[in-house]
């Protein structure tokens, strides 16, 4: 299979989750507007699914990687929840410190889980019952250091998304981008949209990293989405941080069992 460059923006005039055209609906960002993503598909999401996925990205971009975003200048539709300041959680002497720290002088903590391969289980795990194998982490370590000194601090702590939405997030962006490349029609009622539609632990089977399919996406290049394979094992390689040494993820597009 040849990888498709879709044009964006592209009219769908349907929800992409659950393929109603009969209700209010409104326009759906491949990777989120909160993560500068440009790529858009039209009147796509109705408000039942455009709440699903809001909770989705709150969890991911706010609640997680808010700090991030702000020392990073990601654009916000909400200037009112960009704040001056963001704690830092340290350990000094087995207490905890959480001292508000201005954007200028913030680490920026972005942590991201990396995970075993799509319907695997790692042979051990920093979180018991999820298939993370690691979380790899960017942030600035010279601005960590001097908060550390500033605070006598023996240790950070920092916040990580949780890993089953983190990966409701990255199927999110693999479902709206194969829409993109293939339409509406083929992509509903695959077995990674019911995964993403139900939240549960079973988005495992087909979200995770596999070093193994070698790389696709452009590590110097924007945020990047390919899809490769064939029409009956099809997989999206997804990478959200350019420049960096972030990992690629893979969604698997396809039943597994078709592999």
């Amino acid at each position: 299979m040849e990888p498709i460059e879709p044009s964006f923006p592209q009219y769908i005039g349907r929800c992409v989750y659950c393929g109603r055209a009969d209700v209010r609906l409104t326009d759906e960002h491949v990777v989120p507007y909160a993560w500068n993503g440009t790529w858009v598909l039209q009147k796509a999401t109705c408000d039942e699914h455009q709440l699903l996925t809001s909770r989705i990205e709150n969890e991911v971009l706010k609640n997680a990687w808010g700090a991030a975003r702000a020392t990073l200048g990601v654009r916000t539709r909400h200037r009112k929840d960009r704040h001056g300041s963001y704690p830092v959680k340290l350990e000094r002497s087995g207490a905890i410190l959480t001292p508000q720290v201005e954007v200028r002088d913030h680490p920026g903590p972005l942590v991201m889980p990396e995970f075993a391969a799509p319907g695997k289980t790692p042979a051990s795990s920093p979180i018991a019952g999820m298939p993370v194998t690691e979380f790899p982490m960017l942030y600035r370590p010279a601005k960590l250091r001097a908060v550390g000194v500033t605070h006598s601090a023996d240790a950070a702590w920092v916040r990580f998304p949780d890993p089953k939405v983190f990966a409701l997030f990255l199927a999110k962006i693999a479902h709206t981008f194969a829409v993109g490349c293939y339409g509406i029609d083929m992509n509903l009622g695959t077995p990674l949209l019911q995964a993403l539609l139900v939240e549960d632990a079973s988005i495992f089977r087909y979200v995770g990293n596999d070093s193994s399919l070698g790389i696709h996406t452009d590590p110097a290049g924007d945020h990047s989405v390919v899809i490769a394979g064939t029409l009956e094992e099809r997989f999206a390689f997804v990478r959200l941080f350019p420049g960096t040494e972030a990992p690629e993820y893979v969604v698997r597009l396809d039943s597994p069992a078709a592999g």
